[in-house]
């Protein structure tokens, strides 16, 4: 469920020592130096940055951090979901890359997450995702963003993403529906879970389960925007004639066939037709429809479940 992530290992040797150490297996390494200004004369701050695949690595004097998606850098991408046996091989394979115990190093960011494959495609079913309490809402057209300043929760639709990044889709991803919830913990995550968090933490059960907690309770929060229009049986749609009977079964059931009857008792009324079977045939022919079977579920409801078969199968 981890994705991205910010790790910070805090130098106790000789930094020099440790850079030939740490830069021995990453690429593109690039050095940075400046100088400041103090009152006791000046300093020399020297930053050395590098890649170790899709993670980017920066020494200081007194610190080397690693950030980047931990899921990429072990799939190769982020449409497969992060297990906790799955971070502890990531966090392993870090520290003998860099030669560093990255079980020791701070958490300063986290993001949980994973993909829902969906029934219709994601972006149908943000505009039932309504307020959450403390948190702005800001709605574009392929993603819903909740925003406070030390966290932040997103949903998007990730094929459009990956396609738009240029990420090459495993097969069996092609040709499905994803919607990805995504928390960001960006600030504060010993605060967020009220624990001294480190790299070893990430893989310990009680830290994974808060971490759930958290992304379960805040979806759980979210006010759900309920259908308030006609309901249609998408998956039976295959053609213009299938929608026109649908829409006319939906709009019929909403009518109801008390109404109905009541237009078709004014249409006779008034003589619209000629001959009385007409009426007789439509009277017919609505209750049928009237009669059937719609799913009632509202298309939220399909998200809903699926958050709880992520949550209560971790």
């Amino acid at each position: 469920m981890y994705d991205t992530v910010y790790l910070n290992y805090t130098i106790t040797e000789n930094p020099s020592t440790i850079s030939e150490r740490v830069f021995l297996n990453t690429d593109n390494i690039k050095v940075t130096e400046s100088v400041s200004e103090l009152h006791s004369g000046h300093k020399l701050d020297r930053w050395t940055r590098g890649e170790l695949n899709n993670l980017k690595v920066t020494m200081t004097s007194n610190t080397v951090s690693v950030k980047g998606s931990i899921c990429k850098y072990h799939f190769g991408n982020n449409l497969y979901t992060l297990s906790m046996k799955d971070t502890k091989e990531v966090i392993h394979s870090i520290s003998d890359s860099l030669g560093l115990n990255m079980n020791k190093a701070s958490v300063s960011r986290v993001d949980w997450s994973t993909n829902l494959s969906t029934t219709l495609p994601p972006t149908l079913y943000m505009p039932k995702l309504g307020d959450l309490s403390r948190f702005n809402r800001l709605e574009n057209p392929n993603s819903i963003y909740y925003n406070q300043s030390a966290k932040r929760l997103l949903f998007y639709d990730k094929m459009i993403e990956a396609k738009k990044k240029k990420v090459e889709i495993p097969e069996e991803f092609i040709g499905q529906n994803l919607l990805r919830y995504e928390m960001v913990l960006n600030s504060k995550v010993n605060k967020h879970l009220n624990s001294d968090v480190n790299g070893s933490s990430l893989y310990r059960e009680d830290i994974y389960k808060k971490m759930a907690d958290l992304w379960y309770s805040y979806y759980k929060d979210i006010n759900k925007i309920s259908d308030r229009g006609i309901k249609i049986k998408m998956e039976q749609i295959k053609t213009e004639r299938d929608f026109e009977r649908a829409l006319l079964t939906g709009l019929a059931q909403k009518l109801g066939i008390e109404e109905i009857n009541h237009l078709i008792k004014q249409m006779k009324s008034k003589g619209v037709f000629k001959h009385n079977e007409y009426y007789s045939r439509l009277r017919s022919k609505f209750k049928k429809l009237c009669k059937e079977d719609i799913n009632e579920n509202d298309i939220i409801s399909e998200i809903n479940k699926k958050i709880d078969e992520v949550y209560f199968n971790l």
